[in-house]
């Protein structure tokens, strides 16, 4: 069965969902155009059409010293420490300085989504009455969302 780029950039999302930090390192590995079905860390599943990323194959991969320039390097880095896998000597101090203006919005939209600030809500009106001594009402509880911290960029067609 063949798949469309789309198609395994789908099935990825779909495996990473719902573990923060694997979402957005996927999702930075996608917006990067570091997902191929060439690249050894993208691995086909058991079911047909169903991806996944071996983040243990790129960090060794990375550590055996892979053909990318240094910016693709940083970016591979740092998703694969974001999918819990870092390579020797990573540091995320030095991945940063190289990284240009757009790859930069990306680590930073991945580093937010990491974190789960796009489920993040305004509790301050809970907060607030509590502080008060006022009566608490139960809409109090969720607070409004937020949004994430730094959404994705959009993407370009």
């Amino acid at each position: 069965m063949t798949n469309t780029t789309s198609e395994v950039h789908e099935a990825l999302r779909a495996w990473a969902r719902g573990i923060y930090p694997t979402e957005a390192a996927t999702e930075l590995l996608i917006r990067t155009a570091m997902v191929s079905t060439e690249q050894p860390w993208v691995q086909p599943g058991d079911d047909p059409g169903w991806w996944w990323i071996n983040f243990e194959e790129l960090t060794r991969a990375l550590n055996a010293g892979t053909a990318h320039s240094g910016g693709e390097r940083r970016l591979l880095s740092i998703a694969a420490s974001l999918g819990g896998h870092s390579p020797e000597g990573f540091r995320l101090a030095d991945a940063l300085p190289g990284l240009d203006r757009k790859h930069l919005a990306l680590v930073l939209a991945a580093v937010a989504h990491a974190g789960g600030s796009h489920e993040h809500h305004d509790t301050s009106a809970l907060e607030n009455a509590a502080a008060a001594g006022l009566p608490l009402d139960r809409s109090m509880l969720a607070g409004t969302p937020l949004g994430s911290l730094y959404p994705w960029p959009e993407q370009q067609a």
